[in-house]
């Protein structure tokens, strides 16, 4: 069976900007124009509430008239073309999904242990005061990024087209943070100083930025630009903790 678009692409060409001449065939066009509409419709939620889509697909025989027929036809075949509905659509497949669950996990879990790790090398008075006070200052950034991921895992879990299983983020985001936080452990040893603590938290931001530039990338299958947004904006400042920290690391042995 040919797609949408190559059976009514000759429909596409006679439809004009400054000239909506009459389709030849009222009926077939109409059933162009019906099939639009479903098309849209299953498409995303995003399109569905989209105001050319918004007109009515039942009772279809007591709505549209063949005056105001080629007016509604073009302007809906402006929209698709507008929104790229046809060309560049995504279709998320079971491997993509995965992958986005279980690295927005990782990276939710990173930012929780990442949180905790200034928490504990504070109480272990590791971190003198002006380390302390950058410390603190990308702790409670920590706590944003958090709040912005927590934001669309549960926005993606609703979305029709994604399904995100929060279950299986929150399964990671736990695992993440029990290893993150045992690697500090294993890191510091028994007997650290300001210098080792500083340099696990340049090891710590280096690993989120990693996670965030593969999560980034994954975020490209997923046509959602919350999702790409958010992720790209909370890389950026990742990678500025990063080189927060390696100052913080070489103003410890200066």
């Amino acid at each position: 069976m040919r797609s949408f678009y190559e059976n009514n692409q000759l429909q596409l060409l006679k439809i004009k900007t400054n000239n909506l001449t009459r389709i030849a065939d009222y009926q077939e066009s109409f059933n162009v124009y019906y099939i639009c509409i479903q098309y849209l419709s299953k498409y995303s939620r995003r399109y569905r509430y989209y105001p050319i889509v918004k007109y009515r697909i039942y009772n279809q025989n007591n709505y549209l008239t063949i005056n105001n027929f080629e007016t509604k036809l073009y302007l809906l075949f402006k929209s698709l073309i507008q929104y790229n509905v046809m060309t560049n659509s995504k279709t998320v497949t079971k491997e993509n999904k995965k992958n986005l669950e279980e690295k927005l996990g990782e990276v939710l879990g990173l930012e929780r242990a990442a949180q905790k790790a200034v928490e504990e090398l504070i109480s272990m008075k590791l971190l003198k005061s002006d380390n302390k006070n950058e410390s603190t200052e990308i702790q409670k950034e920590a706590s944003s990024h958090e709040e912005k991921l927590q934001k669309v895992i549960s926005n993606l879990s609703e979305d029709e087209d994604i399904g995100l299983d929060k279950d299986e983020v929150e399964k990671k985001a736990k695992e993440t943070e029990k290893k993150a936080t045992k690697m500090m452990k294993t890191y510091l040893g028994e007997d650290p100083d300001t210098s080792e603590a500083v340099e696990f938290l340049c090891i710590a931001e280096g690993g989120e930025v990693t996670h965030y530039e593969v999560l980034n990338s994954i975020c490209k299958h997923f046509d959602d630009k919350e999702l790409s947004s958010t992720i790209n904006s909370i890389l950026k400042e990742e990678q500025d903790h990063l080189k927060r920290c390696i100052n913080m690391a070489k103003e410890a042995v200066s």
